[in-house]
């Protein structure tokens, strides 16, 4: 491809023609880089040009990817069927739900790699990357919360098993629970299907205590869980020079988790936004949301 044209500062400028071929090789390969594209199509000019020229003149931007676990065509259908039978549930009764996970904090930077995508697709699916867990040294947690700003957190084994799994719920979930709602008839738990959740002693616990309704959580659907949020939220301003000790991570989060506590109406908004979650993923025909 050839362009001899110059503007005004003397540089060569880059044609329409050459512009909309990189746009169609990185719509192509998302993952791929200006840098490369310029050395396979033989773009004349340099590579700063040519990405000046993709931020002035296309839609294309280079962004962090969004992580989201990866669907099947089985995922597609539990999580419609998810959303199906639980939008009619209102704001109020997502509100009285509550909503628990584990989460293990890393210290290791995750190796940050970017996309280019058009304006308003960070979500889509050829834009994301599969997330992953790893680091350094690391600790994990169990937390809780409900849109009435009810929440607690937990540290816990990082090799925890279903026995342990239920020891937290009967000696620490459960009294917390009935000292908040004594005389609730029905409370409803979401939390995902991983192998603790769904190990027989563990199913065993919920059938002794019936008044706890677990919702059939959809495999591989933390959009589908707020508390994937509140677990991002808590590490959003951490600086990866301030959590270089097991000890300076636990301060660290210790504080980023009371700071949360001070802010009920935060827990509040995230309950409320269910009812669009659910919306987002019939629209989307099953595929992951931008939750």
């Amino acid at each position: 491809m050839e362009d001899g044209r110059k503007n005004n500062s003397g540089q060569i400028k880059v044609s329409d023609e050459n512009l909309e071929a990189v746009v169609r090789q990185l719509q192509e390969e998302p993952f791929n880089s200006v840098k490369n594209a310029h050395a396979v199509l033989h773009i004349p000019g340099s590579v700063k040009t040519l990405r000046k020229a993709m931020k002035d003149r296309t839609n294309m931007r280079f962004r962090r990817p969004a992580t989201k676990p990866r669907l099947l065509a089985p995922h597609y259908e539990k999580r419609m069927f998810y959303a199906q039978t639980n939008s009619d549930m209102t704001e109020f009764m997502w509100r009285q739900t509550i909503f628990m996970d584990e989460k293990t904090f890393s210290s290791t930077k995750d190796g940050r790699t970017g996309v280019w995508r058009p304006i308003g697709s960070r979500f889509d699916e050829e834009n994301c990357i599969e997330s992953t867990v790893s680091g350094r040294h690391s600790m994990s947690f169990y937390g809780w919360f409900n849109g009435d700003g009810n929440a607690d957190l937990i540290e816990i084994d990082r090799k925890l098993n279903a026995k342990q799994y239920v020891h937290i719920l009967d000696s620490w979930f459960y009294p917390r629970v009935m000292e908040l709602y004594p005389d609730a008839e029905e409370i409803y738990i979401v939390e995902d299907n991983s192998p603790i959740h769904t190990a027989k002693d563990v199913q065993f616990w919920y059938q002794e205590h019936p008044h706890l309704i677990l919702l059939d959580h959809p495999p591989r659907s933390p959009d589908l869980n707020p508390i994937e949020n509140m677990w991002a939220q808590l590490t959003r301003n951490w600086v990866p020079e301030d959590i270089r000790t097991p000890a300076a991570m636990r301060n660290k989060l210790r504080d980023s988790w009371n700071a949360l506590l001070r802010n009920p109406q935060y827990f509040e908004r995230l309950t409320r936004s269910m009812p669009a979650r659910l919306q987002e993923v019939l629209l989307r025909q099953g595929a992951p949301t931008h939750y």
